[in-house]
């Protein structure tokens, strides 16, 4: 997915050893590569975030939340869209996770919108969009290996739109790899390790309304 073209034509160049034949080469590769996208063998142009289908980067997508629909919500909960292509006709991963989530920050009287993102359609352009609608104070990406690297992109696009928005990491893959993340990734701040139900609610109180000490609150990591 990260090979491009003229990465292909000098392979094949130097290969066969076809320098003299190199504009020949390329102008067949691009034919082939042509055919193949055609019968949807290939994906050209390929997004992470847009990994179903050929990139499209000047769209405006309408990307579906719920929750407290309104500006400026306290948390706006996401499940980032896979990278793979072949997760496509495999099915949709709900959003159960960010659910229980939501959940439990509603009942604590947080308002918090929520994103499923899995098998979404996305470009930088619409969660540029999204993010400042949505207008968060703190935003929570429950991620798994597969996922990981579209987290952090909304991540990094978030902190750009936001400043001093709040980036909180969850999930699998966060979770045995806190360290690692929060030396790697300024634009995470907090990692929820394990099940979050509590923690997150206790993060939040701590982050937004300045109660409890942070050193008292388990199964984070921060820096």
């Amino acid at each position: 997915g990260y090979t491009t073209i003229e990465n292909i034509v000098a392979y094949i160049t130097e290969k066969f050893e076809a320098w003299h034949v190199r504009e020949d080469v390329q102008r067949d590769t691009l034919n082939l590569l042509e055919t193949w996208k055609y019968e949807q063998m290939i994906i050209l142009d390929y997004d992470p975030i847009h990994s179903g289908f050929e990139a499209n980067r000047d769209i405006i997508y309408n990307i579906p939340t719920y929750g407290d629909m309104i500006s400026g919500v306290d948390g706006f909960l996401l499940l980032p869209p896979t990278p793979s292509p072949m997760s496509y006709g495999t099915g949709e991963i709900d959003g159960l996770g960010i659910g229980y989530l939501g959940s439990a920050l509603k009942s604590e009287g947080f308002t918090v919108r929520l994103a499923s993102l899995w098998l979404s359609q996305l470009n930088e352009k619409s969660l540029k969009l999204l993010i400042a609608d949505v207008n968060p104070k703190i935003i929570g990406i429950s991620t798994m290996t597969d996922n990981y690297e579209n987290g952090v992109r909304i991540a990094q696009i978030s902190k750009e739109i936001i400043p001093n928005v709040k980036v909180i990491f969850g999930g699998p893959h966060p979770t045995f790899t806190d360290r690692e993340i929060l030396e790697n990734n300024k634009c995470v701040d907090y990692i929820i390790r394990g099940e979050g139900e509590v923690t997150i609610v206790e993060l939040f109180s701590y982050i937004l309304n300045k109660r409890g000490d942070i050193a008292d609150i388990s199964g984070i990591t921060y820096i």
